[in-house]
C-alpha cells in the first residue's frame, strides 16, 4: 500500500519528481501518476505531513555504478562507507546512510551458493540499481531531487527503454501507539485508507492510471478474501494490535492455504508462521 503527504509535498516532490527523473519515451505514463495522486491529494493530504519523515527509492538502468557513486557523492556531500560483496555500495551523507543496490536475483538462490555465486555476477552486469535514501523531511528535497536531475542527465531509463525510472515514496504514519497509549484516531484513519485503496472502482482506477508493469506484479498483491472481508465490515473496530495481527498473522496463513486462519487461536497462528 502507498501512502502519499500534503498537498506542498506531493507537488514538490512527487509530481515534480516523478515527471523530471522519468525517462522521455514514459513521460505520459508518469503524466498518468500525477494526475491520479492529484485527483486523490484533497482526501489524504494535510499539512502535518510536512513534519513527517518519509523514505524514497529511486530505481533506475543504463548509467554506470561509477557515475551514480559520483552523483551521490556530489549530490549529497557524501562518502563512501563500505563495499559489500554483493555489489551494494553504503555511503554516510548528514541526512543519513544511502545505499546504492544492485536489484538483481540473486537473493532467490541464497541456499544454493554456487548458483547465488554466478547469479551476483550476471546481476551486477545487467540488473537495475536503485539509490534508497535515509528517512527524511520536506526540507530535505531538494538533494533527492538533485540526484534525480542528475541521473535523468547521464541518460537514466526504467527498468526498460520504454518504461519511467521507478520511484517509491514511503511516507511516515502518525504513530497508532506511543508511549504504550492507542490512539484511535490513527488506527481508523489508516484502517480507512485500506478500505478505500481496497476498493474494487478504486483499485480498478488506480490500475487504469499507473499501469503496474508485469514485472512488478509478483511484488503487488491485493488483501487477502478473509482480511478484506474483515475491513469492509464497518463494525469492525480493531485496536492496533488487532489490526496488526490480523493483516499480518491471519491473513498470511490465508494465503499459505493454511485452514482455520481466521478461527484458530492468535496463539496457534504465531506459531505456524
Amino acid at each position: 500500500m502507498r501512502l502519499t503527504q500534503s498537498k506542498s509535498l506531493a507537488k514538490a516532490l512527487l509530481f515534480g519528481l516523478l515527471i523530471s527523473i522519468a525517462s522521455t519515451a514514459a513521460l505520459p505514463k508518469a503524466a498518468s501518476a500525477q494526475d491520479f495522486l492529484s485527483d486523490a491529494q484533497h482526501m489524504f493530504f494535510d499539512a502535518s505531513m510536512l513534519t513527517r519523515r518519509f523514505g524514497i527509492e529511486i530505481e533506475f538502468s543504463n548509467v554506470s555504478d561509477e557515475v551514480v557513486e559520483q552523483i551521490i557523492v556530489e549530490k549529497l556531500s557524501a562518502k563512501v562507507a563500505e563495499r559489500l560483496p554483493s555489489g551494494e555500495v553504503l555511503f554516510t551523507t548528514p541526512y543519513g546512510e544511502v545505499r546504492l543496490k544492485i536489484e538483481g536475483q540473486a537473493w532467490r538462490y541464497e541456499n544454493d551458493p554456487a548458483r547465488y555465486t554466478r547469479q551476483v555476477a550476471e546481476d551486477k552486469l545487467h540488473a537495475p540499481r536503485e539509490i534508497v535514501f535515509p528517512p527524511m523531511t520536506y526540507k530535505d528535497v531538494q538533494p533527492i531531487q538533485d540526484v534525480g536531475l542528475a541521473l535523468r542527465d547521464h541518460g537514466a531509463i526504467g527498468t526498460t527503454d520504454t518504461q519511467a525510472v521507478s520511484t517509491q515514496v514511503n511516507v511516515e504514519m502518525p504513530l497508532l501507539i506511543k508511549d504504550g497509549v492507542e490512539n484511535p484516531a490513527a488506527v481508523e484513519n489508516f484502517l480507512n485508507l485500506m478500505r478505500v485503496y481496497s476498493d474494487k472502482e478504486h483499485a480498478q482506477q488506480i490500475e487504469d492510471k499507473i499501469h503496474v508493469p508485469a514485472i512488478r506484479r509478483e511484488y503487488i498483491k491485493d488483501y487477502s478474501p478473509g482480511f478484506l472481508k474483515r475491513i469492509e465490515n464497518k463494525t469492525y473496530k480493531p485496536t492496533a494490535r488487532q489490526l496488526f495481527d490480523d493483516y499480518f498473522y491471519r491473513q498470511s496463513l490465508e494465503i499459505l492455504n493454511i485452514k482455520g486462519a481466521w478461527t484458530m487461536s492468535l496463539d496457534d497462528a504465531k506459531k505456524i508462521l
